[in-house]
């Protein structure tokens, strides 16, 4: 197969769930847990409950996949597309070493699929590697995606169809090229705009482009045939900064295998914000610990090293959404409330007079030097100035939750656990919780994961 996608899919079907290694799969059980819980605590939202009561995507107490939102039923594809939806709710979802969030895409498509084919957990978590390292691999032929597009759907699409044809053809290199090719040929490409403009529209995107990489997984797998050199040919050139096809098989060895797993190069969030705005969070957080009292701050000047987008220096933000991209309001917000005032960023911060009059008087400003050597690197500085013509600053390296800059195991593990109990109380979200660590490790089946799911929501709701 001379193709990237034909090297991808021998790639991917030769990672079988026994070449998974415990620190892989550890570390793949923590993306899957820390995605799922994100989606779980996001159908809670209006928005999303309306998506599934409205009837259009036909859920119903029988249907194969769940629905998280309401633990109802639905056909995988629907399941799938529904969930999806959760991912950027709250910007909480994991991200990649290339940018972007493959994660919000493939569990929800992974799961829904498991249920459906009666997959086992150890399969389930190779499908999720598999596709994860396509994606991220497609990422990076392409050298940063065009600035006026977003990173949701595109690729993430490539490498949903990549895992679902892994689980329905058991493996079929074959198949799993063809469904890469075709996703590569019909994925959406989103402007950034929706992103910025905190439009509802956005997180149709995830959804969309997850629903279209399962079509095309499972079609190939039912033997429908796809074209050739759509990487290539067609979506790189397209949606890509600086097209560079050889980036993408540049780490396989001899037999076509990956030599390492970029899965382990992701980075987990704390904060409910774009990724872009973590450094500077971070370094507003430090001085707010440090005594810094915003009530004297006169001045911010923020450096950050990627931002080209303009909702990154927005410093009156329309809707807490587009308040999640501001790197001014998120800087006075913790210079004013600290960490947990960022985490629970809730809708008061959009009034709040200090938090306004400091965002205001915030100056970001691109730096891109910062980076050193490093084009990945993500450091920051906030500098404050005060009364008596004094400034304090903290520079932060790499963002908390960056692969330099782990977050704790404790901290990850309150986060599922809190963003679990958010959805379902306590004590389901713990016995959810149990019971999704349980099918990943091979001790239960998927059928106990979707009843448990269901049975979770419904006692809450009764």
């Amino acid at each position: 197969m001379a193709t990237i996608a034909g090297a991808l899919a021998l790639a991917a079907a030769a990672l079988g769930p026994e070449s998974v290694d415990s620190v892989v799969a550890a570390h793949a059980e923590t993306v899957f847990l820390d995605t799922l819980a994100v989606t779980c605590a996001a159908g809670r939202a209006d928005l999303i409950r309306g998506m599934d009561d409205g009837g259009w995507w036909g859920a119903s107490e029988s249907g194969p996949s769940t629905v998280l939102s309401s633990g109802r039923g639905a056909s995988p594809v629907a399941a799938g597309a529904l969930n999806a939806a959760c991912g950027n709710i709250d910007l909480l979802g994991e991200g990649s070493p290339v940018r972007g969030h493959p994660a919000i895409h493939l569990v929800p498509a992974v799961l829904a699929a498991a249920e459906h084919l009666g997959s086992s957990g150890p399969e389930a978590l190779a499908a999720l590697v598999a596709g994860y390292e396509v994606t991220v691999r497609v990422g990076a032929a392409m050298g940063g995606m065009r600035a006026s597009l977003h990173s949701n759907a595109g690729r993430n699409t490539i490498g949903v169809a990549a895992a679902v044809a892994y689980l329905a053809s058991s493996r079929d290199a074959a198949v799993i090229a063809s469904a890469i090719e075709t996703a590569a040929s019909v994925t959406t490409l989103a402007p950034w705009a929706l992103a910025s403009q905190g439009v509802d529209a956005y997180h149709l995107v995830s959804s969309v482009g997850t629903a279209e990489g399962m079509l095309a997984g499972s079609n190939a797998a039912l033997g429908w045939s796809g074209p050739e050199g759509m990487i290539e040919n067609h979506f790189g050139p397209l949606a890509s900064r600086e097209f560079g096809a050889e980036r993408a098989v540049d780490d396989l060895d001899d037999d076509g295998r990956w030599t390492s797993l970029r899965i382990m190069a992701n980075h987990f969030k704390l904060y409910p914000t774009c990724s872009h705005t973590h450094g500077a969070i971070d370094a507003a957080v430090e001085l707010h610990q440090e005594g810094v009292d915003a009530a004297d701050v006169l001045g911010v000047e923020a450096v950050i090293v990627s931002g080209e987008e303009e909702a990154i220096y927005d410093r009156s933000p329309r809707n807490l959404f587009a308040a999640r991209y501001s790197v001014p309001l998120l800087v006075a917000t913790a210079l004013v409330r600290g960490e947990e005032g960022v985490i629970s960023m809730e809708p008061s911060i959009l009034e709040d007079r200090e938090i306004r009059r400091i965002a205001t008087a915030t100056n970001v400003r691109r730096d891109v030097t910062l980076r050193g050597t490093d084009p990945t690197a993500r450091p920051a500085i906030v500098r404050v100035s005060l009364p008596g013509g004094s400034q304090r600053e903290h520079a932060v390296a790499a963002p908390r939750g960056e692969p330099e800059n782990p977050l704790e195991s404790v901290v990850m593990d309150a986060k599922i656990r809190v963003l679990f109990a958010d959805r379902y109380g306590d004590a389901h979200g713990a016995r959810v919780e149990q019971i999704v660590r349980s099918w990943l490790r091979g001790r239960c089946d998927v059928a106990e994961v979707s009843a448990t799911l269901r049975a979770a929501r419904l006692e809450l709701e009764a």
